[in-house]
């Protein structure tokens, strides 16, 4: 795999580890700014590198995401080139930074935030990456009976193993303001949920409506927080859950907002 490697020159010692460790598991790794002619022509190799990148590794601390870094550049490329993030750029948390600093482009998909070697967490996740069009592609192979016999199978094994494998939780979420305190738009809130050390942001519609997903979680007895932020990031309240919810559930944020969660299908 292509990957470019974004980070501010701060982390520098951690990039150049990371990208050692990605090269050797057979990655194609742009990341040596050093090496790279000045002026017009490094813009240009930057912007290069990013079109041939099938995947953008986003080194995330108060450095790279300060607005006049060039990691910040970077990130704008990479925005250009995918305005749908998901699947093709991996924000890793590598200094403590707040989650209202994150650009609203990483906000979107599930930040990395590892919790311990960050070469070896950042390796994992990738490899689950690469796994993902490969299934789709088993699944497309397969004849309609296969298909159909594998469907079955599943829904045995969900309904006598739930318990013990659970899988992703899928939430409707529905904001309301308690009272007339909270005037800011619907549309202009967001849900965070973090989970087993990533963080992950869905919009609020002007209706108040949100899909939320979380986990996997597993067990069953998993703890996850639920958030709400502004409209500029800053977080107005949060609530810890446990488990899948079953039924809906009232979520009061700071007094000012009631969020209902309750199951939805996938």
């Amino acid at each position: 795999m292509r990957i470019f490697l974004s980070y501010a020159s701060e982390d520098r010692p951690v990039a150049e580890s990371l990208a050692i460790s990605l090269a050797q598991e057979g990655h194609d790794v742009f990341f040596d700014r050093t090496s790279l002619p000045a002026g017009d022509a490094f813009h240009a190799r930057i912007r290069d590198g990013i079109e041939a990148a099938d995947l953008v590794v986003f080194l995330v601390s108060p450095d790279s995401v300060a607005s006049n870094g060039y990691a910040r550049t970077e990130l704008n490329l990479t925005h250009e080139k995918w305005k749908n993030p998901s699947g093709k750029v991996l924000p890793v948390i590598v200094r403590p930074t707040s989650f209202a600093d994150l650009p609203a482009y990483l906000k979107a998909v599930t930040v990395l935030e590892p919790q311990g070697n960050v070469e070896a967490e950042v390796l994992a996740q990738i490899a689950r990456m690469q796994r993902r069009p490969r299934r789709r592609l088993l699944w497309i192979g397969a004849t309609c009976a296969a298909i159909a016999a594998l469907a079955v199978a599943w829904i045995v094994r969900s309904g006598n193993n739930h318990t013990a494998q659970l899988a992703t939780c899928f939430l409707d979420a529905t904001v309301r303001p308690i009272d007339d305190a909270a005037s800011a738009p619907l549309d202009a809130l967001a849900i965070e949920v973090a989970y087993q050390g990533a963080a992950k942001a869905f919009i609020v519609s002007a209706s108040g409506r949100a899909r939320v997903d979380v986990g996997p979680l597993t067990p069953e007895t998993a703890q996850w927080i639920i958030a709400l932020h502004a409209p500029d990031g800053t977080e107005i309240g949060r609530e810890s859950m446990v488990g899948c919810p079953a039924s809906s559930r009232t979520l009061e944020i700071a007094d000012r907002y009631a969020v209902v969660v309750g199951p939805r299908s996938p």
